[in-house]
């Protein structure tokens, strides 16, 4: 079933992300986007929201993507759109203030949650030995 994605999301956007520069209903590489975030450092690039119909995906600059669903069958359409839609505005609002570290290297890349510990040795030799934030390179 189609949940109402879209609607809910453009409707929180100008209100969430007031400095942020973005472009509605953008034509991307990967298709029709949302919404794209533009990057603020060319090394993380930008991030675009898709509706997947019953979830939004999530690219992350050059690094990874996240699907954002919620499959509750008790709740109506719209409070499905109105619960994916707060998980994503929640990891926008917390990648913007530079609380999400990227990653990516030869076999695949990641995000994580910063919280003052650097990546292993083993993630940076399988992911990439540079770490970025929304605002660039943090190595």
């Amino acid at each position: 079933m189609r949940l109402p994605l879209r609607d809910a999301l453009v409707a929180r956007l100008s209100d969430e992300f007031p400095s942020q520069r973005m472009t509605l209903d953008a034509m991307t590489e990967a298709g029709p986007a949302i919404v794209v975030f533009a990057a603020v450092n060319p090394a993380v690039g930008d991030i675009a929201v898709y509706d997947d119909w019953d979830e939004l995906i999530v690219f992350l600059g050059h690094f990874t993507h996240s699907h954002f669903a919620n499959y509750d069958e008790e709740l109506t359409a719209d409070e499905r759109a109105a619960a994916i839609v707060t998980d994503v505005i929640d990891v926008l609002h917390r990648v913007f203030a530079d609380g999400v570290e990227f990653f990516s290297g030869g076999i695949g890349g990641g995000h994580r949650v910063r919280d003052g510990r650097r990546r292993s040795v083993l993630s940076r030799l399988l992911l990439g030995w540079h770490s970025y934030v929304w605002s660039g390179p943090i190595d």
